[in-house]
């Protein structure tokens, strides 16, 4: 990953500074307006760009790591009310992990969860026959490290900063799920949004988005025995 990383910053590089059209109209677009020019500025020390690079590559690898849990579906809740409105999903989510896992962004609540274990716990009603079970739907959970990510850990990335990111990523596509990568072509947009935006830009951070009604359904799917989604616990 480090080398893969290293090798892509080369050839930016190249390509940045190679004298074509191409390369002198993204300096163009990079220096106009001054947008390099800050008063005070001071160049990045050695233990500066570790860290940074630390928290590119925990933003990469954090989000990857859940996806390939077993029976962990991380996903982003999109509450679909406007930030302050109190525990829109009570019904889904303790009030411990809800106040763990909020995010506002954009004036919209979104919630940073997980599918995790069995959709639900049955038990057999005694003396009702063949069949009856008592079953209580189980409440969606944190994603394991997610207290964590206060800004302290992990390079300073912070759970507010993996759901801009996904929101960022998703919106970018049209807002579906899924999505290529982060353009780091050439193009003056491309650049410009990923100076802009750094971990959050579109295309870094990948996890599912969609309603808690479109998870927990996806959820009992899985716990009835069908097959998960290409983005589970979303469609």
């Amino acid at each position: 990953m480090c080398v893969f990383w290293y090798e892509s910053i080369d050839e930016m590089h190249g390509k940045l500074f190679d004298g074509s059209d191409d390369s002198i109209s993204t300096l163009d677009n990079l220096f106009k307006d001054g947008k390099l020019m800050q008063n005070g500025y001071e160049p990045l020390d050695d233990l500066e760009i570790q860290a940074v690079f630390s928290k590119a590559l925990y933003a990469l690898l954090i989000p990857q790591a859940w996806s390939l849990s077993p029976g962990l579906g991380v996903v982003v809740i999109d509450a679909q009310v406007p930030c302050g409105t109190i525990e829109p999903l009570k019904d889904d989510v303790s009030t411990e992990d809800g106040n763990a896992s909020w995010v506002c962004y954009k004036d919209r609540m979104y919630f940073l969860l997980a599918a995790s274990g069995e959709e639900r716990d049955c038990t057999l009603v005694p003396g009702g026959g063949p069949g009856s079970w008592d079953c209580i739907s189980n409440k969606f959970s944190l994603p394991p490290g997610l207290k964590t990510m206060d800004g302290k850990a992990w390079a300073g990335l912070t759970k507010d900063e993996l759901v801009q990111g996904a929101v960022n990523t998703f919106e970018a596509n049209n807002n579906q799920n899924g999505g290529e990568p982060a353009n780091t072509s050439l193009e003056p947009k491309s650049i410009g949004t990923l100076q802009d935006l750094s971990v959050t830009a579109p295309g870094v951070i990948f996890l599912p988005i969609c309603t808690i009604k479109e998870a927990r359904e996806n959820w009992a799917w899985v716990f009835r025995g069908g097959n998960p989604s290409a983005h589970y616990p979303c469609n």
